[in-house]
């Protein structure tokens, strides 16, 4: 969002509404706010704002899977998505129902006609989300938190992609309780993870893909392997077990535990092997 000090001004008396996008704070868009009668400004951000006063605040959720499905369609075609409806609905749960994302892919469907529905299952489908414009977004937000809420972010991913209660967090970052209390507070403050109904914590699809993205380059083999021993062990004292597998993220062998459950054989840490980062279950 670029910052133009005489915005106000030009639209004096046009009854102008201006469209503030993914604002970082509240002294970004203040030089841009119109001063005048009949303007409006629409802000849009991951933060609360505070600090712009009277403002009205609404809180923007995912679209509903019906809404999804039209937005695919819009930007698809809808002979496109005609073709297999089940495989587009699973397509835009992947994708966690973001507004971006489906947009996204919608014009990658529209313009690569030789890609069938099939060939977007998880892992080139997040990556085309990431690559063309998620990573930016998620990034911006990413870069202000405080070293520790954003170490925590990047340790979640190793866990499976379904409700994080604030035990497992604490297990995962080796920090005391009240320290993890306070970083999945922030988490949730920049809307990089979300309170569940049943007072856990929630990572969207593609937050959970950027955060395993980020803990290949952010944090050491030997740091990685620590929270999941931790992991583990947090896991076995509440009876029951974590299964291992392994994913291949840009070079890296990263170990992923699958689900929470009694597992068929007894999980073993991941090793390292020879030199650089290179893990496996």
């Amino acid at each position: 969002m670029r910052s133009q000090r005489s915005s106000g001004t030009r639209s004096a008396g046009t009854g102008a509404l201006i469209v503030l996008d993914n604002a970082a704070d509240a002294e970004q868009v203040r030089p841009l706010l119109p001063g005048t009668r009949g303007c409006r400004a629409l802000i849009t951000s991951r933060r609360p704002l505070p600090d712009l006063g009277a403002a009205a605040r609404y809180p923007v959720p995912v679209l509903a899977p019906g809404d999804s499905l039209e937005l695919l369609r819009a930007t698809a075609g809808a002979e496109r998505v005609a073709m297999d409806i089940p495989a587009v609905q699973q397509i835009a749960d992947l994708l966690g129902h973001l507004p971006l994302a489906l947009s996204l892919i919608g014009h990658h469907m529209r313009d690569h006609p030789a890609w069938t529905l099939g060939d977007y299952y998880r892992e080139p489908l997040l990556t085309l989300a990431l690559e063309d414009g998620v990573r930016t977004a998620l990034a911006a937000s990413d870069t202000r938190l405080p070293k520790g809420a954003r170490r925590l972010l990047r340790l979640s991913a190793l866990h499976p992609l379904e409700e994080l209660d604030a035990a497992t967090a604490t297990a995962l970052l080796g920090k005391p309780a009240t320290v993890t209390e306070y970083h999945l507070a922030t988490l949730t403050t920049a809307h990089l993870i979300q309170r569940t109904a049943s007072g856990g914590f929630q990572l969207h699809p593609l937050t959970h893909a950027y955060a395993e993205e980020r803990i290949c380059v952010d944090e050491p083999a030997t740091h990685i392997r620590q929270a999941l021993a931790r992991l583990l062990e947090h896991s076995r004292g509440r009876g029951a077990t974590v299964r291992l597998g392994t994913r291949t993220l840009h070079g890296f062998r990263l170990p992923m535990p699958r689900q929470h459950a009694e597992a068929d054989v007894e999980p073993r840490l991941p090793q390292q092997r020879g030199a650089g980062r290179v893990l496996a279950a």
